[in-house]
């Protein structure tokens, strides 16, 4: 007996050793949201060191939020010791004073697992550096590698693997010949998606002029750059810089720029990969789909398709267009390869299409061209609350793009016979969202040559 109550005390006392209760304060405009807020403060007194130190990301105002909607069962009211509010409209406060329970052995393993599965973040570097003399001699013949190998050392020093393979090497000779449009550098960034997490696209030009007055070179350097979703594509923020320095040469000037510049140049860049990096742990998780059309007048219509058949999708949006390529955002439970075999689904009768690849999370998808639809001739009858609705019917009907009317066959119920060039499903919505008259569809042939529905 003795024994079994030493066993329940040690259990309680583990139990109470992985969980911390904190009176906090919390506000907000109602008792609620001060609730929420007391919540919020607790978490982030309990194990605000914790979710830097997992997250990497400094800044806990940006992620706290994040973090205690993974983790909100987790973080509990114990008691409420005081509530009330005073005020009224945007000038109501309310205010709790409440004992908060974090279960932070619970918590630290649900973050640890999150940021396991995302993994460790890492970074191709893909950077393009010219120099050219305004005028005087101040000139550079040597080979121009000051921007990339600063970066990649503060970068490392910021805790980033920056990899350098013979892929990037490729991809980076190309986008120095060829240039780069958003479109190329999508899909680089796809193509690099098993080497890299996030790509960092730079283009470094140097310009340099002799001041005779002084005997120096003054070097302007300007860069433009984007942050890119190596699985998505998905540009997650643009950078520039502008900065001017003075030196005996070209290089010391330019290593005088660089000394005053790029460490908190680096910075920012390591803690938007970091954040962004919690945000993609912690989110919802989301898809992407980019649809290379064949011919752009299709994409209302494919778009159209997928919102009405992709069953497991909780969301698509458009996220970008460019020309005959266009990005969508799916919130779904599919995997990539799941998600492809339900758009093949979901098109097979109305578009052709074929795979182009699937690389991290996007699913690339081709759009070759619209299958026509099977002409067919059907009766529509229409159970009418008065007769009088049969103007009405008519004035439906003849608004639908895709629906000819030949004739009517029958008073009772009021037969109409038609030939249909649109799907069954796109002629019974467009007849329920008619507006001339309520209508709903109440049965129909198996084989589609005949459908009934009542109006009102």
């Amino acid at each position: 007996m003795k024994a079994k109550s030493l066993v329940l005390l040690l259990l309680a006392i583990a139990t109470l050793a992985a969980a911390d209760v904190v009176q906090v304060e919390g506000y907000g405009l109602t008792i609620s949201q001060a609730e929420d807020d007391a919540r919020r403060r607790a978490l982030e007194i309990v194990e605000g060191s914790y979710i830097k130190a997992v997250t990497k990301v400094e800044d806990m105002q940006t992620v706290i939020d994040l973090v205690i909607s993974r983790v909100s069962g987790f973080v509990r009211i114990k008691e409420i010791l005081e509530k009330g509010c005073e005020g009224e409209g945007q000038a109501r406060t309310c205010r709790v004073l409440a004992k908060i329970e974090v279960l932070r052995k619970d918590i630290e393993e649900h973050l640890k697992d999150l940021m396991i599965e995302i993994g460790e973040p890492s970074v191709g570097l893909l950077i393009t550096e010219s120099y050219r003399s305004a005028y005087g001699s101040c000139s550079y013949p040597g080979k121009l590698h000051f921007f990339t190998a600063s970066l990649k050392e503060l970068l490392v020093d910021e805790g980033l693997k920056v990899p350098q393979t013979e892929a990037l090497a490729s991809y980076n000779e190309k986008l120095k010949s060829e240039g780069a449009s958003r479109k190329d550098l999508i899909d680089v960034s796809l193509a690099l998606a098993d080497i890299v997490s996030y790509v960092f696209a730079v283009k470094v030009q140097y310009t340099g002029r002799y001041v005779p007055d002084y005997d120096v070179c003054s070097v302007r350097m300007v860069v433009e750059a984007n942050l890119v979703r190596a699985d998505t594509g998905d540009i997650v923020k643009s950078y520039s810089m502008n900065e001017v320095a003075a030196g005996a040469t070209p290089e010391a000037a330019i290593k005088k720029i660089l000394l005053k510049s790029m460490k908190p140049f680096a910075q920012d860049l390591a803690e938007q990969i970091y954040i962004d990096r919690a945000i993609r742990a912690l989110s919802d998780r989301s898809l992407r789909v980019r649809l290379n059309l064949k011919d752009p007048e299709m994409v209302s219509g494919v778009i159209e398709t997928l919102q009405e058949r992709l069953v497991n999708a909780k969301a698509i949006s458009v996220l970008n267009r460019l020309g005959d390529v266009v990005i969508l955002s799916v919130i779904t439970r599919d995997s990539p390869d799941d998600l492809w075999k339900e758009i093949k689904d979901a098109c097979s009768d109305r578009y052709e299409i074929e795979l182009g690849r699937i690389s991290g999370k996007m699913v690339e998808v081709n759009v070759l061209s619209q299958i026509a639809q099977s002409i067919k001739e059907t009766y529509l009858k229409f159970k009418l609350a008065k007769f009088t609705l049969s103007k009405k019917v008519k004035e439906c009907l003849k608004s639908i793009n895709g629906v000819e009317i030949l004739g009517r066959t029958s008073l009772k119920p009021y037969t109409i016979k038609v030939k249909l060039s649109i799907d069954v499903e796109d002629l019974i919505g467009a007849l329920e969202e008619c507006k001339a008259a309520s209508i709903e569809l109440l049965d129909m042939a198996e084989d589609g040559s005949w459908f009934l529905f009542q109006v009102k």
